[in-house]
């Protein structure tokens, strides 16, 4: 692998160099290896064969992971979707199945989920210092609560940052099986259960205010949860810099945070 340095940077492939962008840098390696056919059909490739499936299964569980919480995408970082993958790769190979067709049972593995970092290079913590209390009466709702929120104490802002707001957010997430029909994972149940959220932002708050504040923002999600859905409960915050009376927000400097996760029957409450 080598970083290209000329003035005008190449995407694709020509003269068996495959030219690409990873992590913002432009970069260059030697094309080769099997032919996509080959890797098709040949029996030697089976087992490339069973990875490439599964990958693509996780990589479409992190799709709907991303589409759910679309009101949070500020928050995500360069490496999120990959990242979202390799966790749901984690719970395939946590079920007995022969790889290639092994389940993404979300629902039964999702402590894997909790304390997850939309972007991690802002920690939700590292940027909010305050103490919250979060309830959920129901799986239909979450209350969060800050009681004597200083802003100058309790926030670690950007440099350029004058505003915050204060997210929480609820999504759901569904399993997904492996379908020997159309050889391809889908959600258990397409209709039901498989990205709805809800999202709330509380308002704006100076990033210099010096007295204490008590903000409480409810959000709730009334849409069926079945047993194969994961609802996560998710607290994050996000910065502006106020410029000629107008918010701009800043890209890469946001936080949040899965606080909690719930199933039918089952809801977390948290104080931290």
């Amino acid at each position: 692998m080598s970083t290209q340095i000329g003035t005008v940077k190449l995407v694709g492939k020509m003269g068996g160099i495959s030219f690409y962008l990873s992590e913002g840098k432009y970069l260059a390696r030697k094309a080769g290896g099997p032919s996509r056919e080959k890797i098709l059909h040949h029996p030697n490739f089976e087992r490339t064969r069973d990875n490439i499936r599964e990958f693509s299964g996780c990589a479409k569980a992190a799709r709907h992971f991303r589409e759910a919480c679309y009101y949070s995408r500020d928050c995500f970082d360069s490496r999120f979707t990959s990242r979202l993958t390799q966790l749901f790769k984690e719970i395939a190979s946590r079920h007995d199945s022969p790889p290639g067709k092994r389940p993404i049972n979300i629902s039964e593995h999702k402590a894997l989920l909790r304390n997850l970092q939309f972007n991690k290079n802002v920690s939700l913590f590292s940027a909010l210092k305050a103490a919250f209390t979060l309830l959920s009466p129901d799986e239909k709702s979450m209350d969060v609560t800050f009681e004597g929120l200083v802003p100058a104490q309790h926030i670690h802002a950007p440099a350029d940052a004058t505003h915050l707001r204060l997210i929480v957010m609820m999504a759901d997430l569904s399993d997904l099986y492996f379908d020997e029909r159309n050889n391809q994972y889908n959600t258990i149940d397409k209709g039901t259960g498989n990205g709805a959220s809800a999202f709330i932002e509380g308002d704006y708050i100076q990033i210099d205010h010096e007295s204490p504040l008590n903000i409480n923002l409810s959000c709730s999600l009334k849409t069926p949860m079945p047993h194969h859905v994961t609802r996560i409960r998710c607290i994050g915050v996000k910065f502006y810099k106020n410029s000629n009376a107008q918010m701009h927000l800043l890209p890469r400097k946001n936080a949040m945070m899965i606080v909690t996760l719930s199933n039918l029957g089952s809801v977390d409450c948290v104080t931290c």
